[in-house]
Formats: C-alpha cells, sequence, structure tokens
C-alpha cells in the first residue's frame, strides 16, 4: 500500500510535535482534555519566536499580536487549498459565532490563517479569502522566511507538488488547529477533522482552565 505524501507529512508533523512535548517537564497545572477526542495539551508551554510578518491590513504582525492577552486560534494553510482549508475556517467560523453566546470569551479570543505559500497568498488575496469566513480574522502573510520560523515551532512541515513556475500546484500541509494563550505561549491543539461545535468548546475549557 503506498502511503501519500500528504499523510507521511501529517505524521512527520505529529511526530515531531509530540517530542518537542515529551523533551519538556510536564506542567501540572495543564487542563485535562481526557474527554474530548484529538485534543492534546502542551505542558509545559512554549514560547513563540520572533517573526515578522503582515496582516491583510498590511499591518506588522509578529509574535507581540499573539500575546496581547486575548487567546489564539492559529491555522496555517493557503487559500489555493481545495478542500481542507476552506472546511476548517468554515468551522472555525461557526466556533466563533457560537462563542459570541458569552461575548466575555469571544472578546478574548482571536482567529489567524497563516499562509504557507506566501509567492501566491499576497495580504490582499489572503484579506479577501478570510473576510468570506470572518471579516474579524487575520489573514496573514509575509516572506516564506518568516513563516518558516513560525511554522517551524508549532511542528509544521509542508511541501509544494505540481509546477510551481506555471503557479499550478498544491501545497501538502499539516491541518492542526493551535491554541495559544494571551501571554503567547503554545497550550494546545486540536487534530482534524474539525467541528465548530467542539473547537468551541475545547477554547472555553482551556480559556477558563486558566482564567477562571
Amino acid at each position: 500500500m503506498q502511503i501519500s505524501k500528504r499523510t507521511l507529512l501529517f505524521l512527520a508533523s505529529v511526530l515531531l510535535l509530540s517530542l518537542i512535548v515529551w523533551v519538556w517537564q510536564r506542567d501540572p497545572g495543564a487542563p485535562d482534555v481526557s474527554a474530548f477526542d484529538g485534543v492534546f495539551t502542551v505542558d509545559p508551554p512554549i514560547s513563540l519566536p520572533n517573526f515578522s510578518l503582515l496582516d491583510q491590513r498590511e499591518e506588522r504582525f509578529d509574535s507581540s499580536r499573539l500575546s496581547d492577552g486575548r487567546w489564539s486560534l492559529l491555522f496555517f494553510g493557503y487559500t489555493h487549498c481545495p478542500d481542507v482549508c476552506p472546511t476548517t475556517l468554515t468551522e472555525l467560523a461557526d466556533a466563533y459565532k457560537r462563542l459570541g453566546e458569552e461575548p466575555s470569551i469571544q472578546d478574548q479570543v482571536q482567529v489567524t490563517f497563516i499562509t504557507v505559500d506566501p509567492a501566491r497568498d499576497t495580504v490582499k488575496v489572503m484579506g479577501d479569502f478570510v473576510a468570506y469566513f470572518d471579516k474579524r480574522f487575520n489573514g496573514v502573510s509575509g516572506d516564506k522566511d518568516q513563516i518558516d520560523i513560525l511554522a517551524e515551532v508549532f511542528g509544521i512541515n509542508y511541501d509544494y507538488e505540481g509546477d510551481i513556475e506555471k503557479g499550478n500546484y498544491l501545497v501538502n500541509h499539516y491541518a492542526g488547529v493551535y491554541l495559544v494563550d494571551g501571554d503567547g505561549l503554545i497550550r494546545g491543539y486540536i487534530l482534524p477533522p474539525h467541528y465548530g461545535k467542539e473547537i468551541e468548546s475545547v477554547v472555553r475549557h482551556f480559556y477558563k482552565h486558566f482564567n477562571g
């Protein structure tokens, strides 16, 4: 049986992130996620590196934007993605809408979509794309080397398949959703498939555990 490149990338990403978590000393304060399928804590949490990208408003997007007191849901993908990315963003939009039932929590959560295909995904393209799902979402692009700095700490692997010179290619990438707390610390991740109701429940669980 031949294993697809996408499957190999997914397994490699999960293994890498698991190894990162394993080598750190456990944090007894991590929330219990046993009630959720495919949800994992990162304990102790991992700090974000220094990086510099741009959002759809062409404003600088760096670690300070992910440590402004709000929790962040991060997803890496690309706008030409035929299935996983639009599906995941649809579920993230549903989760964010559900969080609106408790505005005090929704106001403390932001959703950010970071491209792994900056050659085609300019900041304007990213802005138009995320606005289709929710105008409050961040669409982030920039130099590939800066994206790679951020992707590495999340254990994100990706590669291009097709005719890159003609712009006719797919990007194989990991499709997990990450939770970053208000201090810019990676606290957990959610494996696909994603469902809005579950994402909402996970965010509430993490938020209330750390924020009371």
